[in-house]
């Protein structure tokens, strides 16, 4: 939840504090609440997972659980696609309009052959879904890209930030039992949960797709 009073990022013409104008309180409190809301965008970290340095040297290659994804457009000759790493449930905010928000993903990435390039997908998966209908479904909760370097790095070069829309999110809602007052009787509540999965595949089977690090920022864009 946004922490400014008009819960967005507020635009005004940036000669108004220029100096010698006057600045009146609404205009210093827009200011501030910009502040805010800039601060809110910049905390929302939902994952930050970074091999240990010790496996580091080792080729930041993550310990896949080879799980196999059929069927999907992201296989190479029909071979399903590597489950890389996958998060743990976390919840995500919901507008008014029932989509999420959206996340920026960064991924530490490398090729482990200089001339074959590895391509990494990720995916929002809802509570009451799997990777593998995401994925093939690749849809606004999915993004993918190609980093294509033998030296690893934070890679961002995503396309633009993933959500759950109205749908999805029905389907990451999960129904807890709460007190909401001291000494109440439980009853029902529903909370999304949602996971971060980050699957690859190489252009030839001799390199492999090395990960070492996945981010996660929601983004409470203006």
């Amino acid at each position: 939840m946004p922490t400014s009073d008009d819960a967005c990022y507020v635009r005004f013409d940036g000669s108004l504090l220029d100096d010698g104008d006057f600045c009146d309180a609404g205009l210093l409190n827009r200011a501030l609440g910009n502040l805010n809301h800039l601060a809110d965008q910049a905390s929302q970290n939902r994952i930050k997972w970074v091999v240990p340095s010790a496996a580091q040297d080792k080729g930041r290659q993550v310990d896949p659980d080879l799980t196999r994804v059929a069927g999907s457009y992201f296989a190479a000759s029909g071979a399903g696609i590597c489950v890389n790493w996958r998060s743990p449930e976390f919840d995500l905010h919901v507008r008014e309009t029932g989509n999420t928000y959206g996340c920026r993903v960064r991924l530490f990435t490398k090729s482990s052959h200089a001339s074959y390039f590895s391509t990494f997908a990720v995916a929002l998966v809802p509570k009451r879904s799997t990777v593998a209908e995401e994925i093939v479904a690749d849809g606004v909760n999915v993004a993918t890209g190609s980093p294509q370097a033998a030296t690893a790095y934070w890679w961002e070069d995503l396309s633009p930030l993933i959500y759950l829309d109205a749908s999805m999110a029905g389907w990451a809602r999960e129904s807890v039992s709460t007190v909401d007052t001291i000494g109440g009787e439980e009853r029902g509540a529903s909370w999304l949960r949602v996971s971060l999965a980050v699957v690859s595949k190489v252009s030839n089977v001799g390199a492999a797709a090395l990960l070492g690090g996945v981010e996660l920022t929601e983004y409470l864009e203006p």
